[in-house]
């Protein structure tokens, strides 16, 4: 009741009425004013009254006389329905009788044309009114009349439709609106069939009785209706979909469209792809297709081609698509026809502008869609191949149906022998290869199999969602008919209790009117279709042969005159040129799909994705790389999407795509340029590059090889930051040196006693070069470029690297420095840079070995060899004597950290006796890293260095630096520790390696006990007189004892008659020394004398020594004076008691002599003798 409203309803229904009210009064049609006047001017009194309790219907009662009236003006009417529709507006409207009644109203509307611009107007009005009643708020309050109406009446207004913008984009709202709501709600379902049928009428350009723009209206309803999601209750759309689309595809009739069929076909089966396989494919094949043809305008093309980016976008996609799309044996090989067509789009800048950007940002897309995956924690990435390939039934299943369909093509009549009915019929109902002619000879045969097979083939077919009409052309469409009448009955006639047993509630009362109904259908078709029938069959004649056929009832004659309009429009597609607009068609493909039960695999095989990924980088790389070069817009793009793919290949360990990667990204720095990182997009390649070393260095292989060269090119620029080329240096405490290219052309420093070309970073380097270096803006910049990157602990990070890429990254850097080393030959015109390059690579080596000591037992053979190889050929001139100091100083940190590992212990012994190999002019002038070098490595191993008892390599350094010592006492303190060393060891070697390990420690040993600057002398004596009486020395034979004086105790009674005059002046404990060695040696006299004596040579070992003696006794020096004279009678006295001088004349002779130097030296000598006698 109108009083239970509020007022602003009431106010809106009074405005309304005066507004109707003031409008008559302006009419030329006078008749129209006494009566609706009087009703208006009621109304308004009524609406306030208390008493009065109009209904919705009376208020709206007057409206709808003017509306309705014949005499009634467009202007007018337009002005009452505008009325209407703010009553609807403003809720007077609440029941589904209220809304039929105002739809009826505004389907009766009666145009009177006063004028176009009139006309237009009112039926704008119109369909807004219609419009607002489709809206959420009143839809629920549409019955299934009004629905109809509604929809009725924009289909009629839509085929009408001229280009005019205005109407047709309300129409086309309307029209959407409406079949959105009959799509949507249950209660509007038996609608749903009569209206997408209507809107696929309208869109099919296989008729003309549409125009474009009609068909825009149809399409956009249609694409409405599938954002709905009815695509997946209503397969009808699904098919509508794929005529509309190869038709579009086919001869275009608008832009508009044609985007719409697109968008069509990619909302219907962005959800129903997976499920209806067959379809979609056939469909994306067609588009692949007009994206490839050379006939289409580029503007086209690049439209079709933006459909796949949509597609691509869909969860899983690419991955999916290509597991079943390249292989699968039902399927199509679609992908490689897809990738072709992306690339020939992303190659070359096309006629379209952005058609590239299209391609690439397709090819990006596809990239992010596997990406995911890697973002998982823990992902559990397994690389074995899979148990059983896959779609092997499926394949399995293929190969027998091709084997049956060449037996069929072959003779039919004998393949009962090898297959069942059942058999036969699930494969001509998918006939890989069986022309319909030839099915339709099958089945017109009267043997008992082959009807019996017949009947099995139609109950594989699904009637139950269709229509008669839709059926019939099902059936039909699968063969072609062969034969006379009595075949054509019995097809029809099995046909007609299938159909008829899948429909229990249709209106045929049985499976005879099923099958008159049939006979009729196909007479019709005949009639209408084949061309030799001159006299068409007319609605009328149909109606007649139908009439009572129904088991002696009628068909309704709507029904039946909508079958035979849907015969006139369309003959059954047998033809394959004409079977991509029949629905029958796509119905039976969607069929068959069902038979063979094939859904896309949804799942994520690993070795797919590694498949699919290949492909796309095979084509996509030398892609990207162009657009590298040649687009500064692209750069971030290629560099992004670089950053995905190495993140999949690291996942995957695609080694050769990742290094491949890494290839590119170092050739994108353009670091061999001077200029090369001013550039912006270098930077950013180079910020991306270090990105994936740190990321994924763990699974580059060949990759490193280029990125040590971008190091080296880094190097060479000098902007590689100092803590990637600083280098211990051993000659200063605590002191570093800075490897830097451009020093070797700078005149060397002196910071030790050899010359260096290295920068050493001292309170005295040339202002000049550092105001220079100030002022390298450029440089300044690029250095901290560089290092911002953080490149300069790509080492520190090998540490993280699989063992595998550990290799190759240390095989890199070896490769290339073996490359440099033939460059350092004197006669080489680059040898100072190159020494340079190749003293940056060996530090980077070391850098790498130390880090990694832990692991680099099996990479070591390459490294040891590496120096060996420097060590092997070591040159005695300028540049290779420079280049060598800093290979020492990264060998002794090699082998600092090496040495921990027994297994490595024997190649590092090499490596010090190449070292002491070297020429005297080397070995003199490396003494310095030498030294300093050994020292290192005794302060961390000297006690298991000791255990190895190969001290050789050292001991000639030691012998070496016995002229250097004077200004470095660090060898005297090395030998003194490795003695200490020996001494505590519990194994020492036996006599039997009295040559090649006692004899050359007594030798430098002795040899520093005359040379020590220091005064600890006894320390050097007591360290000599030990080693003297090593173990087993009990079991010394002749030729030993001989041994040590002739090669240690002789040679350093030897020198000191030449040392003494020398240092006497600057050492004043000389000749103590020189008193303690004569000691020593008369020790050692004495000890082995007994065995000296077998020898024959023994005579000569004595007077050898006496004359030694007597040499030494010419220094001026008063303590060698008396003493050498005692010890030598002493001497002489033992070995008289021993009886020695008795065993011959020799003896005697030997005796005589001796007494005949001796006596004359010291009085005492003569009366010790005789009174020894006595």
């Amino acid at each position: 009741m109108i009083y239970s409203m509020d007022r602003k309803i009431c106010e809106i229904i009074s405005d309304e009425c005066h507004r109707m009210q003031a409008e008559l009064r302006l009419t030329s049609q006078k008749s129209l004013i006494p009566d609706l006047q009087e009703e208006f001017h009621r109304l308004r009194f009524n609406i306030y009254s208390p008493n009065s309790q109009p209904q919705v219907s009376e208020i709206i009662s007057p409206f709808q006389r003017m509306i309705s009236h014949p005499r009634s003006t467009d202007v007018i009417t337009s002005v009452a329905i505008s009325s209407l529709y703010n009553f609807l507006k403003s809720g007077l409207f609440t029941t589904s009788e209220d809304i039929t009644s105002l739809v009826q109203c505004l389907c009766s509307c009666q145009y009177q044309m006063t004028s176009e611009q009139d006309c237009l107007t009112l039926n704008q009005q119109i369909i807004s009114t219609f419009i607002l009643i489709c809206s959420d708020r009143f839809s629920h309050l549409v019955s299934i009349s009004a629905a109809e109406s509604i929809f009725q009446y924009c289909e009629q207004d839509v085929r009408q439709l001229t280009i005019n913008s205005t109407r047709s984009v309300i129409l086309t709202q309307a029209l959407s609106e409406i079949s959105v709501l009959i799509l949507t709600r249950e209660d509007l379902q038996p609608l749903v069939c009569d209206t997408l049928t209507t809107l696929y009428y309208i869109a099919d350009l296989s008729y003309t009785d549409s125009g474009w723009v009609a068909r825009i209206a149809a399409l956009s309803a249609f694409l409405a209706i599938a954002k709905t999601g009815a695509a997946t209750k209503y397969h009808e759309l699904i098919i509508f979909s794929c005529i509309i689309l190869h038709q579009q595809l086919t001869t275009p009739d608008d832009r508009c469209n044609f985007v719409l069929s697109l968008r069509l076909f990619f909302t219907v089966f962005s959800e129903n792809w997976t499920q209806m396989s067959m379809p979609f494919s056939k469909c994306f094949e067609a588009i692949l297709d007009f994206c490839s043809s050379s006939t289409v305008s580029p503007l086209l093309k690049s439209t079709a081609f933006e459909i796949l980016i949509d597609f691509v976008s869909l969860p899983k996609f690419p991955l999916v698509f290509y597991s079943n799309f390249s292989t699968r044996p039902f399927l199509p090989n679609l992908f490689e026809k897809f990738i072709n067509v992306v690339m020939s789009f992303a190659n070359v800048p096309a006629a379209v502008p952005d058609a590239q950007n299209v391609a690439l940002s397709l090819i990006t897309t596809i990239i992010q869609q596997i990406t995911p995956s890697v973002n998982s924690e823990n992902p559990r990435i397994s690389l074995d191949p899979p148990l059983q390939e896959p779609f092997s039934d499926e394949l399995e299943k293929y190969e027998k149906l091709l084997d049956f369909s060449a037996k069929f093509s072959e003779k039919s009549s004998s393949i009962s022998k090898d297959y069942s009915v059942t058999d036969v019929s699930k494969m001509l109902f998918i006939a890989l290869g069986i022309s319909k002619s030839s099915l339709g000879e099958f089945f017109g045969k009267n043997s008992e199999f082959n009807k019996n097979v017949l009947q099995a083939y139609i109950d594989l077919f699904d009637f139950s969602n269709l229509s008669i009409d839709q059926s019939i052309r099902l059936f039909l469409s699968s063969f072609r008919i062969v034969g006379e009448g009595q075949i054509v009955d019995r097809l029809l006639d099995m046909f007609s209790i299938a159909f008829f047993n899948s429909h229990p509630n249709t209106f045929f009362h049985d499976a005879v009117a099923v099958h008159l109904f049939s006979v009729a259908w196909l007479m019709l078709h005949t009639s209408m279709h084949n061309k030799n029938v001159v006299k068409k069959d007319t609605l009328t004649d149909f109606l007649a042969l139908l009439k009572g056929q129904n088991n002696g009832e009628d068909y309704d004659t709507q029904f039946l005159t909508s079958i035979f309009n849907s015969i006139k429009r369309s003959a059954i597609s047998i033809e394959e040129d004409t079977q991509n607009n029949s629905p029958a068609y796509w119905e039976l493909l969607i069929q068959r799909q069902k038979l063979l039960k094939i859904e896309l695999t949804c799942n994520e095989p690993q070795s797919d994705t590694i498949k699919l990924f290949r492909e796309i980088w095979q084509q996509a790389a030398p892609i990207y790389t162009i657009l590298f070069d040649h687009s500064n817009e692209g750069v971030s793009l290629v560099l992004d999407t670089f950053t995905k793919c190495a993140s999949i290949a690291a996942l995957y360990q695609m080694h050769d795509v990742l290094d491949n990667l890494v290839v590119n990204l170092c050739r994108f720095t353009h670091s061999n340029s001077k200029n090369g990182l001013s550039e912006e997009s270098s930077k950013k390649a180079l910020y991306t590059l270090s990105d994936v070393v740190f990321d994924h260095g763990a699974q580059i292989q060949e990759g490193w090889k280029y990125f040590v060269e971008l190091l080296l090119d880094l190097f060479r620029l000098d902007i590689l930051p100092e803590e990637m080329r600083t280098q211990a240096n051993l000659c200063v405490e605590n002191g570093d040196i800075i490897i830097a290219p451009q020093m070797w052309q700078k005149t060397p420093r002196r910071n030790t006693a050899m010359l260096s070309f290295f920068r050493i970073l001292t309170s005295y380097d040339n202002e000049k070069e550092k105001e220079e270096d100030s002022n390298d803006i450029k440089t300044i910049e690029q250095r901290g470029l560089v290092k911002d990157c953080k490149i300069h602990h790509i080492i520190d990070q090998s540490l993280h690297f699989s063992n595998q890429s550990l290799s190759y990254f240390l095989k890199s850097l070896i490769l290339i420095t073996h490359n440099f080393l033939p460059e350092l030959d004197e006669s080489k015109e680059n040898k100072e840079s190159r020494a340079a390059e190749a003293t940056v690579c060996f530090h980077w080596v070391t850098q790498t070995a130390t880090v990694n000591e832990e692991r680099i037992q099996p990479l070591w053979k390459p490294v040891f060899e590496l120096f060996l190889s420097v060590l092997a050929n070591a040159q005695y001139n300028r540049t290779f004597l420079f280049f060598l100091q800093r290979i020492l100083t990264s060998m002794f940190t090699l082998i600092n950290h090496m040495w921990g590992q027994q297994k490595l212990r024997q190649d590092i012994l090499t490596l010090l006796e190449k070292v002491a190999s070297f020429d005297a002019r080397c070995l003199s002038a490396l003494l310095p890293e030498l030294i300093s070098g050994v020292n290192s490595f005794f302060s961390l191993h000297l006690q298991t260095f000791a255990e190895t008892m190969q001290y050789q390599s050292v001991l000639t350094i030691f012998n070496a630096s016995i002229s250097f010592h004077e200004i470095n006492p660090k060898p005297v303190t090395l030998v003194h520790s490795l003695v200490q060393k020996f001494n505590e060891c519990k194994e020492l070697p036996g006599i039997n390696r009295m040559n090649d390990f006692y004899i050359p420690l007594l030798q430098t040993v002795a040899l520093f006990c005359i040379k020590d600057p220091n005064d600890d002398v006894f320390i050097r004596f007591r360290d000599f007189q030990t080693i003297l009486a090593f173990p087993g020395i009990e079991k010394r034979t002749p030729a030993m004892c001989d041994s040590i004086f002739e090669m240690v105790l002789f040679p350093s009674l030897a020198r000191l008659t030449t040392e003494i005059p020398l240092q006497i002046k600057t050492h004043p404990n000389m000749q103590e020394r020189a008193l303690m060695m004569v000691r020593t040696v008369f020790k050692a006299f004495l000890v082995s004398y007994q065995l000296l004596s077998e020898l024959p040579t023994f005579s000569c070992i004595w007077f050898k020594m006496v004359q030694f003696m007597l040499n030494l006794m010419k220094v001026n020096d008063a303590d060698l004076k008396e003493s050498i004279p005692e010890m030598l009678g002493n001497a002489l006295l033992v070995m008289k008691e021993s009886g020695i001088f008795q065993s011959n004349d020799d003896r005697k002779e030997m005796w005589l002599n001796s007494l005949a130097v001796i006596e004359p030296l010291t009085p005492s000598f003569k009366t010790m003798f005789h009174a020894d006698e006595k």
